[in-house]
C-alpha cells in the first residue's frame, strides 16, 4: 500500500475475499435443501460429493438435476421443484428439476423422478448442472445410471476416452440409490469428471 507522499505505509495487505456466488443463504432454508420427490414411490436417490482439485469437498454449491415429470403424480403434488409449461406438441413432456445444496464436506443428495430419461434420448441419463462459489459459469455433465440399458450404444459415451467414461456413470450404493461423485479438477484425468460444452 502506497502513501500519498510516495512512501509506503505500515498498513497490512487486505485479505482476499471469495467472489461468490453464495447459495445456501438465499436458495435454501436453514435446514438445507435435498431436492424434491423424496416421498414419491418412483423417486430415485442420487448422492455423492462435489470435490475440488485437491479432493476436498466444496461447500455452499448447488447441484441441479433436470428430468421429465408428470403433471399429476396421483398424490396431488409434483415430484419436481418447478415445471415448465407444455410446448403444445403432443410429444412434449413437462420438464422439472430437483435442487440440492452441498454440505460442509461437499456432500449432496437429490431425489429425482425415476423417469430420468428425456423422451428424445435412447439411453437414459440424468442431466446435471453445477453451481459453486468462485465458479462464475455453471458446469454441465451427465450421470448415467449404472444399470441403464444401452450404455455401450450411447453416442456421447462412445466419444469419451475409455478411462474417463467411468466419471459419467453412477455406482450402486443400495436399491434405488446411486452414488455419483463430481470432481472439478484432478491431475489424473481418470478422476476428473467429464463436463459438456453446449456453446
Amino acid at each position: 500500500m502506497t502513501a500519498a507522499d510516495g512512501g509506503t505505509s505500515g498498513a497490512a495487505i487486505t485479505p482476499s475475499q471469495a467472489v461468490g456466488p453464495f447459495h445456501s443463504g438465499a436458495l435454501f432454508p436453514p435446514a438445507g435443501g435435498t431436492g424434491t420427490g423424496a416421498g414419491h414411490p418412483g423417486a430415485l436417490v442420487l448422492h455423492g460429493h462435489l470435490l475440488d482439485g485437491a479432493g476436498q469437498g466444496v461447500p455452499d454449491a448447488v447441484i441441479e438435476a433436470w428430468q421429465p415429470v408428470p403433471y399429476d403424480t396421483g398424490t396431488g403434488s409434483s415430484d419436481s421443484a418447478h415445471r415448465t409449461a407444455p410446448t403444445g406438441r403432443s410429444s412434449a413432456s413437462p420438464i422439472g428439476f430437483s435442487r440440492a445444496a452441498t454440505g460442509g464436506d461437499g456432500h449432496f443428495t437429490l431425489h429425482i423422478s425415476s423417469r430420468y430419461a428425456l423422451p428424445a434420448h435412447g439411453v437414459p441419463y440424468i442431466p446435471l448442472m453445477i453451481f459453486a462459489p468462485e465458479l462464475l459459469r455453471h458446469l454441465c455433465t451427465r450421470a448415467y445410471p449404472h444399470d441403464a440399458p444401452g450404455l455401450d450404444e450411447d453416442r456421447l459415451l462412445a466419444r469419451v476416452p475409455g478411462p474417463r467414461r467411468a466419471t459419467l456413470i453412477t455406482r450402486p450404493d443400495a436399491p434405488r440409490v446411486h452414488r455419483f461423485d463430481i470432481r472439478l479438477q484432478s491431475d489424473d484425468e481418470r478422476e476428473e469428471t467429464v463436463f459438456l460444452d453446449f456453446t
